[in-house]
C-alpha cells in the first residue's frame, strides 16, 4: 500500500473518521451499525473529513448526519488547549486507532480515524437514510452475522467497542481478540 507506481497514475489518499457507537440497554453493550448498500456491508456511521475539519468533529458530525445521534467519543469531544508564552496547541480527542483501508487496488486509499464512542440508554436514532438501514447488535448477534455480510475488522472493533468499552490496552483490546469474556 505504502509503493506508487508512476504508470498506474496518481494514487488519492481520502481522510475519513468512522465512529462506533455503544450503548447499554438494560445492561446489554450493542453497537450501532448500518447496512451500506453499494458496498453490502454492515458498517459503522463514518464517512470523509470536509476541508478544514478536524478527524474528531468528522466523526460527530457523520453520527449526527447518518443516525441522528449526539455522542460522546472516547475521552471527551472537545481539545485540550496547552498555553505557554504566546502559542497555543490543542490536545485533540484521541482515535482509538488509524487504518488505512484500499478502496481501488493500488489507486484509492481511505486513512480513517477510528473512534469509539457512546450514547445513553434512553438516546433514540433516527434512521436518515429512510430505509431501516441503522440496527443495534450485541455481542452474540455481531459473531452471528455471515462473512458476507460484514468485514472482519468491522467485526472485531464493534465487539471491542462493547466487551472492551474501548479502552486500547484493556483486558479485550487488540485486533486478534475476536471471543467475548464469558
Amino acid at each position: 500500500m505504502s509503493s506508487q507506481d508512476a504508470s498506474a497514475g496518481p494514487v488519492q489518499r481520502h481522510y475519513c473518521s468512522t465512529a462506533y457507537v455503544t450503548q447499554r440497554k438494560g445492561g446489554t453493550p450493542r453497537t450501532l451499525l448500518h447496512w451500506h448498500k453499494k458496498i453490502g456491508s454492515w458498517l459503522p456511521p463514518g464517512g470523509h473529513v470536509e476541508p478544514n475539519e478536524l478527524p474528531h468533529e468528522a466523526a460527530l458530525r457523520e453520527v449526527l448526519e447518518e443516525t441522528g445521534l449526539k455522542v460522546t467519543l472516547e475521552g471527551g469531544n472537545e481539545p485540550k488547549e496547552i498555553r505557554e508564552k504566546n502559542a497555543v496547541a490543542l490536545i485533540l480527542p484521541q482515535p482509538h486507532h488509524i487504518q488505512v483501508e484500499e478502496i481501488e487496488a493500488g489507486k484509492h486509499f481511505h486513512i480513517d480515524f477510528i473512534f469509539f464512542s457512546a450514547v445513553n440508554e434512553t438516546a433514540t436514532m433516527a434512521d436518515h437514510e429512510g430505509n431501516g438501514s441503522l440496527k443495534w447488535f450485541d455481542g452474540k448477534e455481531l459473531r452471528a452475522l455471515p462473512p458476507d455480510e460484514i468485514f472482519n475488522n468491522t467485526r472485531i472493533w464493534a465487539l471491542e467497542s462493547i466487551w472492551g468499552h474501548g479502552k486500547p490496552g484493556g483486558p479485550n483490546a487488540g485486533a486478534g481478540n475476536q471471543e467475548a469474556p464469558e
